[in-house]
Parts: C-alpha cells; structure tokens; sequence
C-alpha cells in the first residue's frame, strides 16, 4: 500500500485482517492506494470503501480528505480467484440396451462404447444392459461388432433416446450422437433371428429297369422258342403222349383183330 498528501508519504503491506493507523496528520487531502500491479497471484482488488462508503476501486486508490481531529477509514477487500469456483459440466450417462427375442442364454452379442476419453467392449445377452456414468458431454458413438454376431442372426433395429443429435447405421452397426451435460442417452439394438438354409435335395435320376436278355430257345417245331427248362418239360411231355398214343393205338389194333376173328 501507498499513503500520501500534505507533504506525507509512506509504504506499507498488510495481511488478510490487519490495519496500518497513521496519526499526526495535517488536515487536508490525501490519497491512500493498493499497488494493484504488485498483487499476489490469483488475487483481485474487487471493493474500497472509505467511512463504510464504496468508492471507485478500477485503479487500487481512494481520494479522502481529512479535517482537523478528524479520523478516516479505508478498507480494501480482495479475494482470492480459486474462491469462485469454476463451472463444471454435470456428467451423463449412456446406457446401451440388447434385444434378442428367443435367444438362448447362451447367446451374446459383442458392444464397444467410445468417445471422450472412453473405449470400452462389453458382452450382452437377450435383456441384457450396459450403463456408463459420469460421462462428460461430447460426442460418443456405440456400436454392435457385426463380425462377431452369432450364427443365425442379424440387426434389425438401433434406437437411441435421450437426446437429438443422433445418426445411425444399420450397415456397420453403429449409433452416433453428442451427449448432453446431465443427459442419459438409452441405445436399444434389437437383433432378429434368421430362418435357418435348408439344403436343397439333389434332383434325382430316374431308374432305369434291367435290361431283359433273351435267352435262345430251341424250336418245338411249332414255330416257338423255349428256354431251357420249357425244353426239358417239352420233351417229357412230347413222350408221354407218344407213350399214351401207342398204348391207345395198341389196343384198337387188338379189338379189331378180336372182331375180324369172330367173324371168321
């Protein structure tokens, strides 16, 4: 500090909560300042007040004038910059949600949350959710790694609420927004499950029956052909009625000649 008229001048520093009196002094104006340019760092000049009265404090100085017996005081106020805290952003917070109707518990689905700091991969299964706090705001982008989806399914469906700057993509499996201060961003990713490929039967050839060979048949002298058992049971029957023929022919020969005797 500075203090200086009618012929006085003095330097002086004061602590937090202490005071310097000057006595003896001649009436008449006088100036009493706060070297402003030698402040501690992190420290501001913000009121000067003389008798209880704020004055001007943009230049550290207050003009007082002093009567004979009279007693003035001069206060400076500061305050330290750290006092007023800064403003931090409230965080949120992304919670990402799994849809898998019919799914066995068996069944997960590969995520990765990033942005701002964050890169996190996680697991869920049908029903399944992931939440993610304190987040500050920004941008974040939550996706379903395609190349690592089960067999027999595939997205169908991404859903993001909770806040409006949004962009999804079905094709990389992807959802990209900004996070709000104090927002929950809730990202829903519904897989559906594909009808399984059937093979398809192999056209059939149709069968084709064994080819008949026919067998040379020797002549019956009736103009057909026999196989080889026919010829057999041709013969044994071609000799019975040779057989039966003589035997018929044998006994007409004999009643004729019975008859041809009688008559003689």
């Amino acid at each position: 500090f500075a203090i200086s008229g009618e012929g006085f001048s003095d330097d002086f520093s004061l602590q937090g909560g202490q005071s310097e009196t000057f006595g003896n002094l001649e009436p008449g104006d006088y100036t009493v300042s706060e070297l402003i340019d030698e402040l501690p760092d992190e420290w501001d000049l913000v009121a000067i007040t003389v008798n209880g009265a704020e004055v001007d404090a943009d230049d550290g100085s207050a003009a007082v004038s002093i009567g004979a017996g009279e007693s003035v005081l001069v206060t400076f106020t500061n305050e330290e910059e750290d006092e007023t805290l800064p403003i931090v952003d409230e965080p949120g917070e992304i919670t990402v949600v799994k849809l898998a109707d019919g799914a066995t518990a068996g069944t997960v689905f590969g995520f990765n949350v990033s942005g701002n700091g964050v890169n996190q991969s996680f697991l869920l299964g049908d029903g399944g959710n992931q939440t993610f706090g304190n987040l500050e705001p920004g941008d974040y982008t939550v996706e379903e790694i395609l190349d690592n989806m089960p067999d027999g399914w595939t997205l169908g469906d991404i859903e993001v609420t909770g806040t409006s700057n949004v962009s999804t993509n079905l094709d990389d499996g992807t959802a990209s927004f900004t996070l709000g201060e104090g927002e929950s961003v809730t990202v829903t990713f519904e897989n559906d499950e594909t009808a399984p490929i059937e093979d398809e039967p192999e056209p059939t050839q149709p069968t084709q029956p064994d080819p008949v060979v026919p067998s040379k048949m020797p002549d019956t002298g009736f103009g057909g052909v026999q196989d080889e058992g026919a010829q057999s049971s041709a013969w044994t029957m071609a000799a019975m009625l040779l057989a039966s023929m003589l035997v018929v022919f044998g006994l007409r020969a004999s009643v004729v000649r019975r008859s041809y005797s009688g008559a003689r």
